[in-house]
């Protein structure tokens, strides 16, 4: 999660500020969790948010885990 709201995954950037993007990331998650299920490993997201990030979108990416099934997630330090 980047100090300026955009969400990146992947290499996806999902920066639209009324949100109406979240759905579009979850779809994508939800994909991710189905390929690592049928390859027999647990989908794992790691959350890494930039000291200025907002903690309303660093929210909406839990929320779009949860939506997706994903219950294994975790947080990294950036430097």
């Amino acid at each position: 999660v980047r100090s300026d709201g955009a969400i990146v995954f992947n290499d996806q950037e999902y920066r639209n500020p009324s949100k109406t993007d979240l759905a579009e990331l979850e779809q994508t998650l939800l994909r991710y969790r189905e390929a690592s299920w049928l390859a027999d490993i647990r989908p794992v997201i790691t959350i890494a948010a930039e000291d200025n990030s907002r903690h309303e979108r660093v929210v909406d990416v839990l929320n779009a885990c949860a939506g997706a099934g994903i219950k294994n997630v975790t947080f990294a330090n950036i430097e």
